[in-house]
């Protein structure tokens, strides 16, 4: 009896996420690589960030994966450290005690971690449960976050906890391959696999090619939470100028953000007399995404280079790439060393006066079908989460065979 029940927690896997599945498109793809070796319990808490993202709190199952989405009460979306204290109190601190509790009572093999808020949950369920632990380090390693929030107070004690997961993780997992140096050169990792944060097999359905009518405006696509950092200002700024010098463009805004900051993004889009060339069209299905990528001729991925954080390999230029549109990209060190391998795309600088410029080249000549198809095909021989993610899952089944023979 004790063999049989041995066995079945060998092949449990429990994927620990701030975010729910909805939100947390990496940690998701994971969780359902997983359930390929058995059941998974997928714990996350109903909502993060200050957003407005959030799900209902509850138990769902989807196939071999089971969803749990911890209760949170409602954060305060106001900025200040009396918000930042009451939302840790009255907000995260009693969700994360219940999502612990959740935690601790369901045995498994393998315990799969997002992120190191969540790492002490990680290492008091291997201690409970003798669970191996699969760190997946899914941005910048020791970047300062955002100061003004809840989490920025994790992100600060980044540092420590990667220290003491060096000897207590026996699988971790990067974006991209700048990541894995910085945890080798200041934290002393030595095993890292490197996942890029690629859509599924099934994401990216077929290639269409880019309108190359010459009465058509060039239409730009940007898809992900709406977010200060994310050069939204700057990029309104841009294509208002770029349109007053006499380019022709559209601009198309889809993801969820705060009410306060799309109020301040709709009040500038106003104020620039843009309404009929920028929309903000609010959160947009992920069985939408490719296609919605595929109406525009090019998509967008901005990120400031003030916050540190920003430096990573986003899934927002992954999944323009695989749906088939070149990219356009902040000149940031990993999207310069992924923008130049792969010739994907084009590096600007994040200013509105360098923006406006490459809309109006834009405008001018718009990428061609040949360079669409390109990206499409890079998309489908490199980026597929499948096949990046199996050395994970190799790696996995060694571990858990191991511990049912033990």
């Amino acid at each position: 009896m004790k063999s049989a029940r041995s066995s079945r927690q060998a092949q449990r896997v429990l994927v620990l996420s701030m975010a729910p599945r909805e939100f947390a498109t990496r940690t998701r793809k994971a969780a359902k690589s997983y359930a390929e070796l058995g059941p998974v319990i997928f714990l996350s808490l109903q909502g993060v960030g200050r957003t407005g993202k959030r799900v209902s709190p509850g138990v769902t199952q989807e196939g071999n994966v089971r969803f749990h989405a911890v209760r949170v009460r409602n954060p305060r979306t106001r900025s200040g450290l009396l918000t930042v204290a009451w939302n840790v109190a009255f907000s995260y601190v009693p969700a994360l005690m219940r999502m612990a509790h959740r935690a601790l009572k369901s045995p498994a093999a393998v315990v799969h971690v997002t992120g190191t808020a969540l790492a002490p949950l990680a290492l008091l369920h291997k201690w409970r449960h003798g669970s191996h632990i699969v760190l997946d380090v899914n941005e910048r390693p020791g970047s300062s976050g955002n100061s003004g929030s809840a989490f920025g107070i994790a992100a600060r004690l980044e540092p420590l906890t990667l220290r003491i997961l060096r000897r207590q993780a026996e699988i971790v997992t990067v974006v991209c391959r700048g990541h894995a140096d910085i945890l080798e050169r200041h934290y002393g990792f030595r095993d890292i696999q490197v996942v890029v944060n690629g859509p599924l097999r099934s994401w990216a359905g077929n290639f269409a090619a880019p309108s190359q009518s010459p009465q058509e405006r060039l239409r730009i696509v940007t898809i992900g939470t709406v977010f200060e950092h994310r050069a939204f200002e700057m990029m309104i700024d841009a294509a208002s100028m770029a349109v007053d010098s006499g380019a022709r463009l559209n601009l198309d805004i889809y993801g969820s953000g705060s009410d306060e900051y799309v109020n301040t993004l709709r009040a500038r889009i106003e104020r620039n007399r843009a309404t009929d060339i920028i929309s903000l069209h609010g959160p947009l299905d992920n069985s939408r995404v490719a296609e919605t990528y595929r109406r525009g001729h090019i998509g967008l991925a901005l990120y400031e280079p003030s916050q540190d954080n920003n430096d990573s390999l986003s899934n927002k230029l992954l999944e323009v790439v695989s749906s088939g549109r070149p990219v356009l990209a902040g000149n940031l060190t990993e999207n310069r060393r992924f923008i130049e391998k792969y010739d994907v795309g084009i590096l600007v600088d994040v200013n509105v006066e360098s923006l406006c410029a490459e809309l109006i080249k834009l405008a001018q000549e718009k990428p061609s079908t040949e360079w669409a198809a390109h990206c499409f095909e890079v998309g489908q021989a490199e980026l597929v989460w499948e096949q990046n993610f199996e050395a994970v899952l190799t790696r996995v089944r060694s571990s858990t065979v191991t511990a049912a023979r033990g």
